[in-house]
């Protein structure tokens, strides 16, 4: 059995800091796109936005912080880092069915299990990103829409299953390196930080 046990050197601030972050959506695209750091509130660390994971249908919407490195007086951001933070952003409001409905009520109170598939139907050639049409049902509707080849069916599971694969991912990224890999995230996006800290 494996007992060594990485520790990052975040403070909880830089925690907080990061967890807030995930709720300034605009912001984090913007240095996703301009691969710009985000400076933690402390201003003595600062954060890549690495990857973005959002899913209208199961509520996910997860950012990969991977913390900066300074040199000659610049952030620059380094092949192995100290710490990379998986930040989930917690209930949001305008996603009502997935994030209140389905995990906030389905996965966190009433325990439903977080593998489940759940079945969707959306048109073809979309981005994840993208609201499927509906769930699918097996409705003489939806069929038709089946048929006429435009429309295709999605398999997912919850947003604490597919969280649990971002953090997954970034483990075998940074495997045999001394990186450390944690999570963050407030209210339901904490259930989901903790739910992939434990697997």
């Amino acid at each position: 059995m494996n007992t060594k046990t990485d520790i990052p050197n975040l403070s909880d601030e830089d925690y907080f800091s990061l967890s807030q972050n995930t709720y300034s959506e605009k912001k984090m695209k913007k240095a996703y796109e301009n691969k710009t750091p985000v400076v933690n509130g402390s201003k003595n660390k600062a954060f890549y936005v690495d990857k973005i994971k959002k899913d209208p249908d199961t509520g996910l919407d997860v950012y990969v912080f991977v913390q900066a490195k300074k040199k000659e007086g610049k952030w620059v951001k380094p092949k192995e880092p100290e710490n990379v933070v998986v930040g989930f952003q917690g209930t949001n409001q305008e996603q009502i069915k997935a994030d209140i409905i389905s995990a906030d009520g389905g996965n966190v109170v009433m325990g439903q299990d977080p593998k489940k598939e759940k079945y969707f139907i959306r048109e073809k050639g979309v981005s994840e990103e993208v609201e499927s049409v509906a769930k699918f049902i097996g409705s003489k509707k939806q069929l038709n829409m089946l048929s006429s080849g435009k429309y295709e069916i999605v398999t997912k599971t919850s947003q604490f299953d597919q969280g649990d694969k971002v953090v997954a991912n970034e483990v075998k990224k940074y495997a045999g390196t001394k990186t450390v890999i944690s999570t963050t995230g407030h209210s339901l996006g904490g259930a989901d930080a903790e739910y992939a800290a434990v697997n």
